[in-house]
């Protein structure tokens, strides 16, 4: 399992548990009235493989998003912010621009850019998504 897949698995088992602890608040709360049909009906419990399967389906998913147009020039500009921040503080620490780091950071940058671009010279003009545009 990979550490992406298992931070998945791990949000599953606590949207799950937040889903049973939520499930127990509302059956408490209709006790009282249960006898007249108008309690809530009851969560229906995964079983820890229909977790993995969830946590594998919405990997798959994520990873699907990546790849797509929007994914790529998002990935992109995460790491032109990341890039610009590591400029910033090249500065704020009186760097040179000729200082390795900064250097780096703006390659990053030009790197950044370059990402970008690919992503949106696979777009038709005006359009940001991979969805039909009407």
């Amino acid at each position: 399992m990979t550490p992406e897949h298992l931070r998945l698995w791990r949000a599953e088992q606590a949207a799950d548990a937040a889903r049973r602890l939520a499930d127990r608040r509302e059956a408490a709360g209709g006790s009282g009235v249960s006898w007249s049909g108008l309690a809530a009906d009851r969560f229906p419990h995964r079983t820890p493989e229909a977790l993995a399967m969830d946590a594998a389906r919405r990997l798959a998913a994520l990873e699907l998003w990546r790849e797509s147009r929007s994914g790529r020039l998002l990935a992109a500009m995460r790491q032109a912010e990341r890039a610009i921040e590591a400029v910033r503080a090249c500065v704020s620490r009186g760097l040179a621009g000729n200082d390795a780091r900064c250097g780096l950071a703006i390659g990053e940058l030009d790197h950044a850019a370059a990402s970008a671009r690919a992503a949106m010279d696979a777009t038709p003009c005006g359009a940001v998504s991979d969805g039909n545009v009407q």
